[in-house]
C-alpha cells in the first residue's frame, strides 16, 4: 500500500471513530499526495475532521468540508420540498444510498454527497417530472434507463430511480421485482427499507460497481459506519439467506471483514489475507465511482477481447435505448449508429483503444 493511501485510511479511521490521529503521522504527511488520494475516494471532508482534531489546519481540506456541509444542507432542503410535493400527489418514494448513510456518520458533511438518490413509483414518472420542474429543477435526462435526472442551481442534483437495477443485471433485477410489497410505509407516501434490506441493497449496489468499473474506499467506509451503528441488531440469518439468493454472500463477507480491518479499533495490528489484499488493491485503484479503464479490463476479462469489441461496435438494444434514444425510436437508422458514435465520441473511443492495448489513458 502506498504511503498516501495508508495515511488516508488512518486519518479517515480517526475521523469516523472520533479519535485524535497519531502526531507522527500528521508530521509526516505529504499534503499534495493526500489531497489527490482523498479527492479520488470522496473522503476529503472526513480527512478535514481528523486534521481538525489534531490541530493541523489545511486550506484544501477546510474548503472541502465546508463545501460538503453546504451541499448536504442544500440537498436536505430541496429533498424536503420534493418529498412534500410527492406526498401531496400520493406518489410513493424512498431515499436511497448516501441520503440515508450520511445520518450514521458522526459529523455533518463527513459523508460527502454527489446527489440525492430517490426511488419512486415508476408509473408516475410524468407526474414526478412536472413536480420537479415546478420546484425549479431542470430535466437533464428522462425516460430511458433506470433513472431520471434533475438539476437545480447552485448544487442540487436528484437521481430519481424508476428501478434499482437494470434488467441486464439479471439476478439483482429479479430479486427486486416485488420490492414495493416489501417496503415499510412511513409518513405520507414515503417508504423505507428495513435495516436488513437496506444493508442488502447497499452491498448489492456496491457489488454492481465493483464488478463493473470498481468502487472506492468510501464504499468500505459506508459498510463500516453502518455496521458500527446497527450491526448488532441485524438479523444475520436473514441476511445470509438473502445474500445467497443473489449470489453475493462471499463478496459481502470479505467486504465486511476488510472494512473492519481497515477502520476498526484493531486496525493498526490487523493482517489482511490474500483475498482481502487483492480486494483492497482493486478498490484503491478504482476511486469512488470506478474508472473507465477498469470497466474495460473487467469486461474483457469476463467476455474476451474479440467479443467485447463486437459488443462495443454493435450495442445491445437496452444500451441504445438508454444512450441513443433517437436511434432506438428510428430503428431504420441503426446501421448508421457506429459512424455517429465514432464522430461524436472521438476522445472516449481513443481512451478505450488505449485501455484495450494496455496503455494508460490521459
Amino acid at each position: 500500500m502506498n504511503p498516501e493511501i495508508a495515511a488516508l485510511i488512518s486519518l479517515v479511521r480517526s475521523a469516523v471513530n472520533q479519535t485524535v490521529p497519531d502526531p507522527a503521522l500528521i508530521a509526516s504527511l505529504d499534503y499534495d499526495a493526500l489531497e489527490k488520494a482523498a479527492s479520488e475516494h470522496d473522503l476529503s471532508a472526513a480527512v478535514f475532521y481528523a486534521l481538525d482534531a489534531a490541530g493541523a489546519a489545511n486550506d484544501h481540506f477546510n474548503q472541502a468540508c465546508a463545501q460538503s456541509i453546504r451541499k448536504n444542507m442544500l440537498l436536505d432542503i430541496d429533498r424536503q420540498a420534493v418529498f412534500s410535493a410527492l406526498d401531496e400527489a400520493g406518489i410513493w418514494h424512498m431515499a436511497l444510498k448516501g441520503v440515508v448513510l450520511k445520518e450514521y456518520y458522526p459529523q455533518i458533511g463527513m459523508r460527502q454527497m454527489a446527489d440525492n438518490d430517490i426511488l419512486f413509483d415508476a408509473s408516475r414518472a410524468e407526474d414526478v417530472r412536472a413536480i420537479m420542474e415546478s420546484l425549479g429543477f431542470e430535466t437533464t435526462h428522462f425516460g430511458t434507463g433506470h433513472q431520471d435526472d434533475y438539476k437545480k442551481k447552485p448544487l442540487s442534483h436528484f437521481e430519481m430511480h424508476r428501478m434499482l437495477f437494470l434488467p441486464f443485471r439479471e439476478q439483482l433485477y429479479n430479486y427486486y421485482q416485488d420490492l414495493p410489497d416489501r417496503l415499510i410505509q412511513g409518513p405520507g407516501a414515503e417508504r423505507f427499507f428495513t435495516h436488513e434490506d437496506f444493508y442488502i441493497y447497499m452491498i448489492a449496489h456496491e457489488y454492481k460497481h465493483y464488478i463493473w468499473r470498481g468502487t472506492g474506499l468510501r464504499s468500505l467506509l459506508d459498510v463500516y459506519v453502518f455496521l458500527q451503528r446497527l450491526g448488532d441488531s441485524l438479523d444475520w440469518e436473514y441476511l445470509r439467506t438473502e445474500l445467497d439468493k443473489i449470489g453475493i454472500r462471499d463478496f459481502e463477507s470479505t467486504n465486511r471483514t476488510l472494512a473492519g480491518k481497515l477502520f476498526g479499533s484493531g486496525a493498526d495490528t490487523a493482517v489482511l489475507n490474500a483475498e482481502e489484499t487483492e480486494m483492497l488493491d482493486y478498490i484503491v485503484s478504482s476511486g469512488t465511482f470506478g474508472s473507465k479503464t477498469q470497466g474495460i479490463r473487467n469486461a474483457v476479462t469476463k467476455m474476451g477481447k474479440n467479443r467485447y469489441i463486437r459488443q462495443r461496435i454493435i450495442l445491445p438494444m437496452d444500451l441504445v435505448e438508454k444512450h441513443y434514444p433517437f436511434f432506438h425510436k428510428h430503428k431504420i437508422l441503426l446501421p448508421f449508429l457506429p459512424l455517429y458514435r465514432l464522430v461524436h465520441n472521438r476522445k472516449k473511443i481513443r481512451a478505450e483503444v488505449k485501455a484495450l492495448r494496455g496503455k494508460k489513458s490521459e
